[in-house]
């Protein structure tokens, strides 16, 4: 379907979407090519699995495409897809996903792809620093802005905390009061597993899953 926040089929970043083959390798960042003409030096995509939720687009513009101009430190735009359901559970765990794949994304790019060349020659510079904008919206009113916002922290905290600081970005927030409100949660230690919803019991237990990572296998497990 439509992707929310982006335009038609003249939408540059409608079709490198489009042409992305992330989906063939998921939690990694695959570099999209088009023969479309567009404004972007790179552009590449992070599934979270192979049926696209959390899926992250890293763009990369052409200098001469930059909306700052060529000398602005804006190098590109981080584009995550809305997540396609109204489970609160769920799209909660998507957003965590996406700030995470954000991350990912850039330490990627930072490691494998800068200081290559662009689509048009120029030479693609490190991503220093990731400019967060307020995250996601609601499905209804079951999620509070602040919760939507943890879930985006944490997975933010997810991705730095394990990237090798060689390749690691800044991470700003924006003033936003919920962004705010959930940046001074998390400095306090709220945690997805001791969190109390009052609308949505086991609101983040999917994220809690996620970093408790997968459960040891082997002969000596108890019966």
């Amino acid at each position: 379907g439509k992707q929310e926040g982006v335009g038609g089929d003249e939408c540059p970043y409608a079709k490198v979407h489009a042409a992305s083959k992330a989906a063939e390798d998921p939690g990694n960042l695959v570099p999209t090519t088009t023969e479309e003409e567009t404004p972007f030096a790179f552009t590449g995509g992070r599934a979270a699995d192979a049926q696209l939720p959390g899926t992250v687009f890293t763009h990369l513009f052409k200098p001469s495409t930059r909306p700052g101009g060529e000398e602005s430190k804006g190098i590109g735009l981080l584009y995550a897809v809305e997540p396609a359901t109204e489970d609160p559970k769920q799209w909660v765990t998507c957003l965590f996903q996406e700030a995470l794949g954000a991350v990912e994304s850039v330490v990627s790019f930072n490691r494998l792809h800068a200081s290559g060349k662009g689509t048009d020659g120029s030479d693609l510079q490190a991503i220093e620093v990731i400019r967060a904008q307020k995250l996601g919206r609601s499905p209804g009113s079951k999620v509070k802005p602040v919760e939507a916002q943890l879930a985006c922290l944490w997975g933010f905290h997810a991705g730095l905390s394990q990237a090798p600081p060689e390749y690691r970005p800044i991470l700003e927030l924006s003033g936003d009061t919920a962004v705010q409100e959930a940046y001074a949660a998390y400095r306090a230690g709220a945690n997805p597993g001791e969190y109390q919803s009052a609308e949505v019991p086991g609101l983040f237990g999917g994220i809690e899953t996620l970093l408790a990572g997968p459960e040891p296998q082997g002969e000596d497990q108890e019966e």
